[in-house]
């Protein structure tokens, strides 16, 4: 089942905090569960550079930019993002590298991270 991740700490990106969780709450269990996916994808939507948006104990699936300067890192082991039709991650360097770290991803496709743009590092 689907688990909106609304019902976990959100924490405002940005200059004021910089940090950010993203989860499915305390009743998923240790072997996670189902997140819905537009909630991740409007953390790092808002994600400011030097922000860091942490994946709770959760499986996401689609496909997530990364903006230069932030780091998207997973909560625990069981923190997972799973590509659908295409990489699982997209990260564009800048000013700021982008961070990814303690994030098992799944891509069916050949690509599970996809760095564009000049100076990427994978």
């Amino acid at each position: 089942m689907k688990r909106p991740l609304s019902s976990a700490l959100l924490l405002l990106s940005g200059a004021l905090c910089g940090a950010m969780l993203v989860g499915c709450g305390d009743d998923v269990g240790p072997a996670g569960g189902l997140c819905d996916a537009a909630e991740l994808s409007d953390a790092l939507a808002v994600a400011a550079s030097g922000a860091t948006v942490t994946v709770g104990p959760c499986e996401v699936r689609g496909s997530f930019t990364v903006p230069a300067g932030v780091t998207l890192t997973g909560a625990s082991a069981a923190s997972h993002l799973v590509a659908l039709g295409g990489p699982a991650l997209i990260v564009t360097p800048g000013v700021a590298a982008p961070t990814v770290s303690n994030l098992h991803i799944t891509s069916a496709e050949s690509t599970g991270l996809l760095a564009v743009g000049a100076g990427a590092v994978v």
